[in-house]
């Protein structure tokens, strides 16, 4: 078809030049992921293949250096993608190796840099996965699950009490339309039990140590006589004489532009989430509550282990220009962190008329891609040319200015 791919959009805001420009100098050396590993928007596969394909970057910064001093060519690594499941605290195993890895080959603090990385913030803000939960006060949270999902929802339980998991006594279960919900036994470190209502599976409860993991079976199937689970609002009671939060995420189970529709994202519902203010603007920040939907930890997760080597990428609120986040690495703060030296306040999509123009994957169109995996794509240009004294911020000026003046 002739519509924009999310790849092909990064490709083109990193390339940074204008027809009108004579290109620098600046590689872009790719790692293609397994197909599995993309389409899997949850983020259960991509560990290996991202730490992977970091390192084959870094391989590639020695074998390109012409220098003959044995020192890599300098290199900025972009990585548009976000999850979200899972400790937002920078301990996240993908996180922390990300990180490690850039600050290796990035070298000493005070040094000149010869590697960074970008990450986008995630576009996540507004769509209710993540939520608060205290176990001594009872807590019911609604999750909703769509009709026409082919594949498998989750929950994921962790401990606000970093490196202990959940403490919590019961876990009850009510799928959409009973008056009594399902008790489920909490299954013993490493084991899983199933859930049934009507003589029929309909969930799953996974004991990793670390955290618990609620699976929902898809709402609609491929094949007949496959276990399901009905779509509708289900309702998840956590009980328990702890004071400890416990913090929940729904994973990612969207399907990705392009592909035949098969997951479908489920969310969390509260009555008390606002989405607009009486401006009809999206919001920014949670009301102060401390149980319910949260907007704090819904940054992507691989986004929260800061180092120097890295830069977490969002948009202006009112214009398309990148601007850095700063202290998300520490965790349960809103979005984003307002620490000294953060830049303006989070938007995912800028107010103006999208972002600047990229080319379509056929036809020779243009189109106004906007998120986050654009402005990190831009930041990662405008990073390479800092780190090796080009003329920082021409090409993209130049770019922004054409955008916006159609």
């Amino acid at each position: 078809n002739l519509s924009g791919g999310h790849g092909t959009s990064v490709l083109d805001l990193m390339t940074g030049e204008h027809a009108d420009q004579a290109p620098d100098d600046r590689p872009i050396f790719g790692v293609e992921l397994p197909v599995a590993v993309v389409r899997d928007t949850s983020g259960a596969l991509f560990h290996g293949p991202l730490t992977f394909g970091l390192g084959l970057i870094t391989l590639a910064s020695y074998v390109l250096a012409e220098d003959g001093t044995g020192a890599p060519a300098p290199w900025v690594a972009n990585v548009s993608m976000s999850y979200l499941v899972g400790p937002h605290d920078g301990t996240h195993p993908t996180a922390a190796a990300l990180q490690s890895i850039a600050t290796l080959a990035a070298g000493p603090a005070g040094a000149t840099r010869s590697a960074a990385l970008t990450l986008p913030a995630g576009n996540h803000l507004q769509e209710g996965i993540h939520a608060r939960a205290v176990p001594q006060n009872a807590t019911t949270l609604n999750w909703s699950a769509p009709p026409e999902d082919r594949t498998a929802s989750f929950v994921e339980i962790w401990s606000s009490d970093d490196g202990h998991p959940p403490d919590v006594d019961g876990l009850t279960i009510c799928p959409p339309g009973q008056t009594g919900g399902v008790l489920a036994s909490l299954p013993a470190d490493g084991e899983r039990v199933h859930l049934e209502a009507d003589g029929q599976r309909i969930a799953q409860v996974f004991n990793l140590g670390s955290h618990l993991i609620v699976g929902m079976y898809p709402t609609t199937s491929w094949r007949a006589g496959d276990p399901m689970s009905p779509s509708g609002l289900w309702h998840l009671s956590l009980t328990g004489t702890s004071a400890t939060p416990l913090l929940l995420w729904v994973a990612r189970d969207d399907t990705l532009s392009g592909l035949p529709e098969a997951g479908r994202q489920s969310w969390f519902r509260d009555p008390g989430y606002q989405i607009f203010d009486g401006m009809g603007d999206l919001l920014r920040r949670s009301a102060q509550r401390s149980e319910g939907l949260r907007r704090d930890g819904t940054v992507s997760v691989i986004a929260t282990a800061g180092s120097p080597a890295t830069v977490v990428v969002g948009y202006e609120h009112f214009g398309a220009r990148p601007y850095r986040l700063a202290g998300l690495q520490l965790g349960e703060q809103e979005h984003p962190a307002p620490s000294p030296g953060a830049f303006k306040p989070a938007a995912e999509v800028s107010r103006r008329k999208g972002g600047p123009m990229v080319a379509k994957r056929l036809g020779g169109g243009v189109l106004r891609p906007s998120g986050t995996s654009m402005a990190s794509a831009i930041q990662a240009r405008q990073s390479m040319q800092d780190m090796i004294g080009g003329p920082a911020g021409n090409e993209l000026g130049h770019r922004e200015d054409l955008a916006y003046r159609y």
